[in-house]
């Protein structure tokens, strides 16, 4: 017989623990919400472009109009998730790259796309469902078709990169509250910055999918180092190699993902220097394989720009033609966006600075923090490893008023998840000082996306943020930072369905 009531100085049931479906509802109900605000937007914006590219592509009064009035044509109401870049990879996916600076977009979004698109027309052929008829954009249009492709691609990527860091999560961190720090570290990579640019046809998505997928697989190899399973962790940092890789041809930033590679090539040699004997060669092997695969995602595009661009070599070849080490991706940045050292740094651009400086803030901060002392990071909420020493054991245990560590996991060697999150730092503090000194700044809303270490050090203190029995504080940076990041997703929506600034 089942007692009715729980007996005297037994403890409650554990509070069922939020995981993977509660990560699934938000995540339906944060794009539900920012699909209803680009939805409700008044008009169609200044610009043309969305209206012009859902336009038959004939001479005639009605293409004239909608080049001199956005007005002219309406714009369908999904229409308005294609803005800015969302337009440059919806066209590249129909046609390809024709135009020099249309190479500065990632041929790996593009190449998904069309490669989605052609699964759809095949699936549609099938079924006896043909493209309309006739020039015009129909119901099942090539167009269309891509655009779907395009929506469908970057929603699946982000719910995907979503789960898979919960995952990750899980995998470095230990303790009771292991399950709270993903849980929490997989919502603000959710609710990140990037907010609309998760939802609309860009390629954010896919890149941060690819790069928390070579984060796990890299994190599974340093798993397997610490087991002394050789074979096993060679194989898997060749394949955190391949999707870091990937990752490359969709956003070029990616290739800063191979700084772990390097720094563990350093790593072993220096070991083995140390005890005087010779690296182990299929260490170093797999190693560099691996960065060669993340540095194949940058040279594969450039390689295929040059042989259009460059050759056969003529007198009215392009300046980029003749460089030493010719990149049409540099060369577009440059020329047409006037990325360079400083060249953002102007007074007109001060708003702009101060719209990145939470964010910059943030992963410049976390990356320190991962970089220089991940073990110990405050009294109520202290990262250690899974063996600590008996004296802090036995302080812990008699001391009542703060909640419980969160651990990094532990292998043999404890130090296995410090290391996993000292290396995935590096590539986030590279890209954020380039953003500051090189990039648009305002960029760095959307490549936040692709990086985790910041999630990590804001879940942490979120979970720990306050000990049983103590009071709230004023002033609560966690909180106050994500409420930041909601507010700023809102308000982007609704300017980027306008065609407004920034983007």
């Amino acid at each position: 017989m089942k007692p009715d009531r729980l007996r005297a100085g037994s403890s409650p049931p554990p509070a069922p623990r939020p995981g993977t479906p509660s990560l699934v509802l938000l995540f339906a109900l944060w794009k539900t919400a920012l699909l209803l605000l680009v939805l409700a937007s008044p008009g169609p914006g200044y610009d043309t472009s969305s209206a012009l590219l859902l336009t038959p592509p004939t001479p005639g009064r009605q293409r004239q109009a909608v080049a001199a009035s956005p007005a002219a044509v309406p714009l369908p109401r999904l229409g308005r998730l294609f803005r800015w870049d969302g337009i440059y990879f919806v066209t590249l996916a129909r046609r390809g790259y024709v135009f020099e600076q249309e190479w500065a977009f990632g041929s790996g979004f593009v190449a998904a796309v069309s490669a989605l698109s052609w699964a759809f027309e095949k699936t549609l052929a099938l079924a006896h469902l043909h493209p309309a008829p006739g020039p015009g954009p129909g119901p099942l249009d090539p167009l269309r078709l891509r655009m779907l492709a395009a929506l469908l691609l970057a929603n699946t990527a982000h719910l995907s990169s979503v789960l898979l860091l919960y995952r990750l999560t899980q995998l470095l961190f230990a303790g009771r509250h292991r399950d709270r720090v993903a849980f929490a570290a997989a919502a603000l990579h959710l609710f990140s910055p990037a907010g609309v640019f998760l939802l609309a046809p860009y390629s954010e998505s896919l890149f941060s999918l690819l790069t928390v997928l070579g984060s796990y697989l890299y994190a599974r190899s340093l798993r397997s180092h610490e087991r002394d399973h050789a074979r096993a962790r060679d194989a898997w940092v060749v394949v955190a190699g391949l999707a870091f890789g990937l990752a490359t041809m969709v956003r070029s930033n990616g290739v800063l993902n191979g700084m772990p590679f390097g720094y563990d090539v350093l790593v072993t040699v220096r070991e083995a220097s140390g005890a005087r004997r010779v690296a182990p060669l299929t260490r170093l092997a797999a190693l560099g394989l691996g960065a060669a695969l993340v540095g194949l995602g940058m040279l594969i595009p450039q390689s295929i720009a040059f042989h259009h661009f460059c050759r056969p070599a003529t007198p009215t070849a392009r300046p980029w033609c003749a460089a030493t080490t010719p990149s049409i991706y540099t060369w577009v940045q440059t020329e047409y966006w006037n990325v360079g050292f400083l060249r953002y740094w102007k007074i007109s651009n001060l708003p702009l600075f101060l719209l990145a400086a939470p964010m910059l803030a943030i992963m410049l901060a976390s990356a320190v923090w991962a970089i220089r002392r991940p073990l110990a990071h405050r009294p109520t909420i202290s990262l250690h490893a899974s063996h600590p020493p008996a004296r802090t054991r036995a302080r812990a245990l008699s001391t009542t008023h703060h909640p419980a560590p969160i651990e990094l996991a532990a292998g043999p060697h404890h130090d296995f998840a410090t290391r996993c999150v000292r290396r995935l730092a590096m590539p986030q503090l590279v890209v954020a000082l380039l953003a500051l000194s090189i990039y648009h700044v305002q960029v760095i809303t959307r490549l936040s996306s692709g990086y985790m270490t910041w999630s990590w050090w804001l879940a942490i203190m979120m979970v720990g943020e306050r000990a049983p029995g103590q009071r709230r504080r004023r002033w609560n940076a966690p909180r106050a930072t994500f409420r930041w990041m909601f507010i700023y997703s809102v308000v982007q929506a609704a300017l980027f369905a306008a065609f407004l600034p920034p983007a």
